[in-house]
């Protein structure tokens, strides 16, 4: 298939049902450039989500068995003085890795006493940043809104996709009248079939088969380095990403949301009838921040980010090590008592400089520009 506008990209067309179920349509880039599906079997990581674990591993070079915290900029939380990470009493937080100082606040409120690792997120660890060669950014990524969460028992985030013709058409045009000429659309994994009447289906995408896939922020960040704008329905952890790595996002505004249970209390959704006022406001705010890259996204990218954890490899790796001598999984890991109780060895920290960190400080010396009283405020109540 050829691209929708005037470039010479081709997204390559193959069989794919003889290899693979079409349905989860996982995004791929070859040497050129060009899109595709991804053709190989998974590998998953049952101890986090999104590659965490992975590129933390990767940036101290050893394969610690830890548990990071189901965290990223989780909209849902703000200004809940009780995040939806510890609603429930039976979910501990202790010898977790987590990050995001609006989270780690919170936590520390409500959890004084576990013993939670706190750090820097794993993203900007992520070496391709620090030795990425130039890539044509040519592609506009539309990140669609998403299903997030069915009444979970340990997690309580429900938020689900509207059904409603006139909601769903009204969504179909605001992404149609938004600025773009070749257009990947970024779904959740199990949001395919919903968007697949409303959107080309051979331009609808998602990062990996399930969320424990170990190359998902691969796979995010090639989408990131191939597009020269991004497009959110309001901040979150990609749009956060995109903007560390300096590139244009833009917001965009849709009523498909809603929460389907009558008592709001118990959860928490990104429903926006459900929300606040000062909720609302701070979304408006804080999108026109990072479309505008005012001076208080630095502020806001270091906090989101926490910027201000991070470390070296030795000093990570040994501060993993000396967290994560009693290492836990989730409630309903399937993982044996003999991985959860791996002995830990003096030696198997490294004890080796990481080229790339200065470029990481570098990188980092970047956002740091005077945030506003506003910024200031906000955050204070997040």
């Amino acid at each position: 298939m050829t691209s929708v506008g005037p470039h010479t990209r081709v997204f390559i067309a193959v069989d794919f049902l003889s290899c693979m179920d079409d349905s989860v349509r996982v995004i791929s880039f070859d040497e050129e450039g060009n899109v595709n599906l991804v053709q190989k079997t998974w590998d998953i990581d049952e101890f986090t989500d999104f590659s965490y674990r992975y590129l933390l591993n990767e940036w101290i070079g050893r394969d610690y068995q830890f548990v990071i915290g189901s965290n990223g900029i989780c909209t849902e939380n703000f200004f809940e003085d009780l995040p939806w990470q510890i609603g429930r009493k039976s979910y501990k937080t202790d010898h977790i890795y987590w990050w995001g100082e609006d989270l780690i606040k919170k936590i520390e409120k409500h959890r004084p006493d576990d013993e939670i690792i706190k750090g820097a997120c794993p993203f900007v660890y992520t070496k391709e940043i620090y030795t990425r060669t130039d890539v044509e950014p040519y592609l506009q990524a539309i990140f669609l809104p998403k299903t997030d969460g069915v009444d979970d028992v340990e997690f309580p985030v429900s938020t689900q996709l509207n059904l409603d013709y006139e909601k769903r058409l009204r969504l179909q045009k605001t992404i149609f009248d938004l600025d773009w000429v070749d257009p990947l659309f970024i779904c959740a994994p199990y949001d395919v079939e919903y968007y697949s009447d409303m959107l080309p289906r051979d331009r609808l995408f998602s990062l990996g088969e399930v969320r424990e896939d170990n190359e998902w922020n691969d796979r995010l960040l090639s989408v990131i380095q191939h597009c020269d704008t991004l497009y959110f329905q309001m901040v979150s952890t990609p749009a956060v990403f995109a903007s560390y790595v300096g590139k244009k996002v833009k917001f965009y505004d849709t009523d498909i949301l809603h929460y389907e249970v009558d008592d709001c209390e118990e959860f928490y959704t990104l429903d926006k009838t459900k929300k606040s006022k000062i909720y609302l406001e701070f979304i408006e705010y804080i999108n026109e921040v990072f479309e505008t890259k005012s001076s208080d996204m630095d502020f806001w990218i270091r906090k989101f980010l926490s910027l201000d954890r991070i470390m070296t490899p030795e000093k990570l790796a040994e501060y993993v090590y000396e967290s994560t001598r009693s290492p836990r999984l989730p409630v309903d890991s399937k993982r044996t008592g003999d991985i959860i109780n791996m002995v830990y060895q003096a030696d198997d920290i490294l004890n080796k400089e990481q080229p790339l960190f200065p470029y990481l400080k570098h990188h980092v010396a970047r956002f740091n520009r005077r945030p506003s009283d506003l910024a200031v405020y906000y955050f204070n109540l997040l």
